[in-house]
């Protein structure tokens, strides 16, 4: 009878105990958008203030680097369900898989992350986009860009009668192609018409360029 007490003691200790780590809530949050292929400079995706976000403070708003921001207004009240936006620019960035995360810490221990994965692939550039000649000048140059794809070729080029073109790789850059063009011996004064090229890229298998041939 001695032990009864010792023992029921045990028992209501073990009792609060379990009690207690039962209230322990995890209060982080992590979430991973797949974003698929993306191909513009700029990343925009919307994010939704979540309920038990309201009344509480943000401590902290971070970025796994420069090129991503939280368009999120720490210091403002948050209000259940409105939007704001996370912005990743890509731009400068080199073409593949790539992972942007960001981190909201509040004040009381709570935290919410999200990741965004894509592929960034974006299309194929030409320079200049509209391509203005002078008999004196002879010639000039289109360049291609096809950023991610390697060994694109022309496939065949269709130029007004009036100029000549000649393609050219780049040695030193496996996905860029350069494209001469030069005025033939025409004794049109006033010329326009356009360039188009055919090649071997997925993302964009025809390049066309609006030319225009003015007298000295």
């Amino acid at each position: 009878m001695e032990r009864l007490p010792v023992l029921l003691l045990l028992i209501l200790t073990v009792s609060c105990n379990n009690e207690n780590k039962s209230q322990v809530r995890n209060f982080s949050d992590s979430v991973e958008y797949n974003l698929g292929i993306v191909t513009n400079d700029i990343v925009l995706r919307e994010f939704v203030v979540r309920k038990e976000w309201v009344n509480r403070k943000i401590k902290s708003i971070t970025s796994t680097c420069g090129c991503t921001v939280v368009e999120l207004d720490k210091y403002q009240p948050l209000i259940e369900g409105k939007l704001f936006k996370v912005r990743v620019s890509l731009e400068n960035k080199q073409p593949g898989i790539g992972r942007q995360s960001i981190t909201i810490s509040f004040d009381d221990g709570l935290e919410f992350s999200a990741t965004l994965i894509y592929e960034y692939m974006p299309f194929p550039s030409v320079r200049p986009q509209y391509l203005v000649l002078r008999k004196n000048e002879k010639r000039a140059i289109l360049e291609f860009k096809f950023p991610g794809e390697l060994d694109i070729i022309i496939k065949r080029i269709q130029c007004p009668e009036f100029i000549r073109c000649a393609e050219k790789r780049d040695r030193l850059e496996s996905n860029k192609i350069t494209l001469e063009v030069e005025c033939s011996d025409s004794p049109i004064k006033r010329s326009e018409g356009t360039i188009i090229c055919e090649t071997s890229s997925t993302r964009r298998p025809v390049i066309s360029v609006q030319l225009l041939v003015l007298e000295n």
